[in-house]
């Protein structure tokens, strides 16, 4: 387990999400070296986006790039009816994450690269989520444009990014400077973990 962690630790570093094999991103998952996701130290933070997302757009569409094993689909009640995508490379994290449906009418989990996953011909998501992904792209702030195009009419852009990736958070935050609600900084004083969060709204 340390030494998954200790490669783990070093992707983050890279930021080479694109270069780094599928086979790798399985085998991580299949060995639950993301388990810890669903744990209370993260619990805070996937609050932060879900009180966001339920206070502003309570029965929106969303899409949730980089959704691993659906800890954030679990935030989500089941009675509220929302129209939810998870998108992630790893087909090991989305097979785990698919046992999570409750409806499948309207909950979906899909096996792609966000950078090139197309979403169905005129499709409109009301909040897009990017949770600790951006940071393993080469160019962050190019994938946020890409899938703006998808954003609907005032819809929601919702980033979480790991402490020690400040320079994509900021490079980011500025690239939404005009559209920002809100951002915060969250931290865990046991592990001494810290995400920024930030929410933007589409001013169409």
């Amino acid at each position: 387990m340390r030494s998954m962690l200790g490669r783990i630790r070093r992707l983050v570093r890279r930021r080479d999400w694109e270069q780094h094999s599928v086979d790798e991103w399985n085998r991580q998952y299949t060995s639950s070296a993301w388990r810890y996701l669903s744990g209370l130290e993260q619990t805070p933070r996937y609050a932060v986006i879900e009180a966001w997302r339920r206070r502003l757009k309570p029965s929106g569409s969303v899409l949730d790039l980089g959704c691993g094993e659906g800890v954030l689909f679990e935030h989500i009640a089941a009675d509220e009816g929302v129209d939810y995508t998870g998108v992630d490379l790893a087909q090991a994290a989305i097979d785990a994450a698919a046992h999570k449906i409750r409806d499948a009418a309207c909950e979906r989990f899909v096996c792609a690269d966000l950078a090139t996953f197309e979403p169905p011909a005129g499709s409109a998501f009301d909040v897009i989520v990017f949770n600790e992904v951006l940071y393993y792209l080469a160019d962050p702030v190019a994938i946020v444009r890409r899938y703006r195009g998808v954003l609907a009419a005032g819809g929601l852009v919702i980033v979480s990014v790991f402490h020690t990736n400040r320079r994509t958070w900021k490079a980011v935050d500025r690239s939404l400077a005009g559209t920002r609600l809100q951002t915060t900084f969250l931290r865990d004083f046991a592990s001494g973990k810290g995400w920024y969060l930030g929410v933007y709204q589409d001013a169409r």
